[in-house]
C-alpha cells in the first residue's frame, strides 16, 4: 500500500500514523520524503472505485467555493492495485466564534449552486444496483392474486413462569389489512385508545391509578389481515384490573363517540408522526417501496392527510364495534399469575 501511493504521489512515503477520520476505512496521517504530510485512508474491502467516486464527489462540492472542502491530492485507480484516497492533512482546533454563522451561510451558498442536470454526470450506486437486478424480468402492472385471509382462533393462553418479576400483558383482536379503505380510521382508533401519552389507555391505567409502567395499543396491517393489540407490563396482582379498566375503555370506545377535541388532537399527532419519519432518506424510501409493493401507485402528502382529515368520530366509533368484538378477543398473561384463572366471560367489552 505504501508503494502504491507513493507511486501516486511521486514521492516515498516515510512514515504513517493510525488516526480517527475513516469512519469504515482505515485512516493515517502520512509523512513524504518531501516533507509534506497528508491524510490517507484504505479499505481492504471496499468495492472497485469506491474511492474514485468519492474524489470526484468531492470536487464538485469544492466548485462553488461555497465551503472548505479538503482537496484531493491522490486517488487510487478503479480497475487495478489497492483502493486508497489521499486528502490534505486539515488538523483540529476550537472553532472561530462565529463557525455556526460561517457554516449556515456556507451550507445555503452550496444549495444555491446550480447544475446542468438532475444527479451525477456519471454511473455510481445505481449502475451498480442496476447491474446487481439485471437479471429480474420486469414485474406486470397485474396485481398478485391473494388467497383468502387466514382464519383467525381467538383463544386465551395464560403462562406462568415464577422467575418474572411482572407480568406481560397482550389483548389483541384482528385488524384491517395494510390497504383497506378502513385503515386512516384504524389509525386514529389506536392512537386514542393506547397510541401516546395522551391515549385512554396511558391515562386511565398509567397516569390515573399507576397499575403499570408500560402500556399501549399498537395496529399492526400487513397484506391479508392485520392486528390491533394492547400491551402492558404490570405486577401480577394488578393484572385482573388492568384488564377490567383495558376491557372499560373498549367498551366506553364503542358506545360513545369520542369528543371532536380528542379526534383532532389524534389526527394531529400522526400527521406530525408521519411528516417526521420522511425526514431521511432511508424512511422516505421504505415508504415509497411500500406504497409501490400494496398499492402499485404513490401518494402524496396532501392526499394522506386528506384522508385523515375525512375521518369522522361516527367512522371511530363504527369500526370499534367492529373489530372490539368480545368474541375475538385473544388474551395471553406471561408471567408469575399463581391461582390466576380466567375465561371467556371475564372477556366482556
Amino acid at each position: 500500500m505504501k508503494a502504491a501511493v507513493g507511486d501516486a504521489l511521486s514521492g516515498a512515503v516515510t512514515g504513517a500514523r493510525r488516526i480517527a477520520g475513516g469512519d469504515i476505512n482505515e485512516a493515517y496521517e502520512i509523512a513524504l520524503a518531501d516533507g509534506r504530510r497528508l491524510f490517507a485512508k484504505t479499505n481492504r474491502r471496499s468495492p472497485r472505485g469506491m474511492f474514485a467516486a468519492e474524489a470526484r464527489g468531492l470536487a464538485w462540492l469544492a466548485e462553488p467555493r461555497a465551503l472548505r472542502v479538503p482537496e484531493v491530492v491522490a486517488a487510487s485507480s478503479e480497475d487495478t492495485g489497492p483502493q486508497f484516497l489521499v486528502l490534505e492533512l486539515v488538523t483540529t482546533g476550537a472553532p472561530a466564534p462565529d463557525f455556526d454563522q460561517r457554516l449556515g451561510r456556507g451550507l445555503a451558498a452550496l444549495h444555491r449552486a446550480g447544475a446542468p442536470g438532475f444527479g451525477l454526470d456519471h454511473d455510481n450506486f445505481v449502475e451498480q444496483v442496476a447491474a446487481a437486478f439485471a437479471s429480474l424480468s420486469a414485474s406486470s402492472s397485474e396485481k398478485i392474486a391473494r388467497p383468502n385471509p387466514p382464519q383467525t382462533f381467538p383463544h386465551i393462553t395464560l403462562k406462568n413462569k415464577k422467575s418474572l418479576e411482572q407480568v406481560q400483558f397482550c389483548l389483541a383482536v384482528p385488524a384491517p389489512p395494510v390497504a383497506d379503505p378502513a385503515r386512516y380510521t384504524a389509525y386514529l382508533l389506536n392512537s386514542i385508545l393506547g397510541g401516546g401519552m395522551s391515549s385512554r389507555l396511558f391515562q386511565s391505567i398509567r397516569e390515573d391509578r399507576g397499575l403499570a409502567y408500560s402500556i399501549y395499543s399498537e395496529l399492526n396491517p400487513f397484506r391479508d389481515t392485520g392486528t390491533l393489540a394492547v400491551y402492558a407490563g404490570c405486577a401480577a396482582s394488578n393484572v385482573e384490573q388492568v384488564l377490567q379498566l383495558t376491557l372499560a375503555e373498549c367498551t366506553r370506545i364503542k358506545h360513545e363517540p369520542v369528543t371532536d377535541e380528542e379526534l383532532d388532537r389524534a389526527k394531529n399527532q400522526i400527521k406530525g408522526n408521519m411528516v417526521l419519519g420522511l425526514e431521511t432518506s432511508g424512511s422516505r424510501m421504505s415508504s415509497l417501496a411500500r406504497q409501490q409493493m400494496y398499492w402499485g401507485r404513490f401518494f402524496s402528502l396532501d392526499e394522506i392527510t386528506a384522508e385523515i382529515d375525512r375521518v369522522t368520530p361516527a367512522d371511530i366509533q363504527s369500526l370499534a364495534n367492529t373489530l372490539l368484538h368480545p368474541d375475538l378477543l385473544a388474551l395471553t398473561l406471561l408471567g408469575n399469575l399463581g391461582p390466576l384463572k380466567l375465561t371467556r366471560a371475564n372477556l366482556t367489552c
